[in-house]
């Protein structure tokens, strides 16, 4: 369901699909990092 509704986002507005891309990948970034410090921490 999430994937369709960032379809449907993406295809609404270019300029605001950028930007939503952009802060999606830095926000799985940021969220594999924690995953892996904590398994590290582990």
């Amino acid at each position: 369901m999430t994937t369709g509704r960032t379809t449907k986002m993406l295809t609404t507005a270019t300029a605001t699909t950028t930007t939503t891309t952009t802060t999606t990948i830095t926000t799985n970034t940021c969220s594999i990092t924690r995953a892996n410090t904590t398994t590290n921490a582990v």
